[in-house]
C-alpha cells in the first residue's frame, strides 16, 4: 500500500494527526528494508509528537547476527532517529517474565521495538503555520522603530 493511500484511508476514517497516537505493526509482510523505511517515513510524517510506534521486525533486515545486539542496537538507533524516532529494543526474556510466562528455549530471530516520535506532524505543521499567520497578520507593526 503506498504511503498516500494509507494517509487518505486513515483520514477518511477520522485520523487526527495533531493528537498523539499508537501505532503498531504486527503481521505486516516486511519483504525488503526499503518497504520498512517507506512505511517509517510515512508514520513519521503523520504521528504527532509524543507518538509511540511499536512493533517486531524481521532479524535479517539488520544484515547482522542478532546476537551482536549493540550493532543492532545502533542500527535502529540511526534507522529511526533518521525518522524522528526514538527506538528502544525490548527484550523478548523481559517481556516473558513480566508475564510470568516461559521463554522459549529457541533464539528469536526478530526484534522487538518500541519507539516514541519526536517530531511534529505534517497536521501540527500545518496548524503552527496557519497560526503564524494569523499572529503576523494581526500583528500592529506602528509601535515599532525602523532600523
Amino acid at each position: 500500500m503506498e504511503s498516500t493511500s494509507i494517509q487518505q484511508s486513515l483520514c477518511a476514517k477520522g485520523f487526527n494527526g495533531n493528537r498523539p497516537s499508537i501505532w503498531a505493526i504486527q503481521g505486516l509482510p516486511v519483504m525488503a528494508l526499503a518497504s520498512f523505511e517507506e512505511l517509517l517515513f510515512t508514520i513519521s510524517s503523520l504521528a504527532a509528537n509524543g507518538s509511540l510506534f511499536l512493533g517486531e521486525l524481521p532479524g535479517w533486515l539488520t544484515e547482522k547476527e542478532i546476537g551482536i545486539m549493540s550493532s543492532t542496537k545502533k542500527w535502529m538507533d540511526k534507522l529511526f532517529m533518521s525518522n524522528g524516532f526514538r527506538v528502544d529494543i525490548i527484550s523478548y526474556a523481559e517481556v516473558a517474565r513480566s508475564l510470568g510466562k516461559e521463554l522459549s528455549p529457541e533464539p528469536y530471530k526478530n526484534i522487538l521495538f518500541v519507539a516514541e516520535q519526536l517530531r511534529f506532524s505534517e497536521d501540527q505543521v500545518c496548524v503552527w503555520r496557519r497560526e503564524f499567520q494569523r499572529i503576523e497578520e494581526e500583528g500592529d507593526e506602528e509601535g515599532f522603530e525602523e532600523l
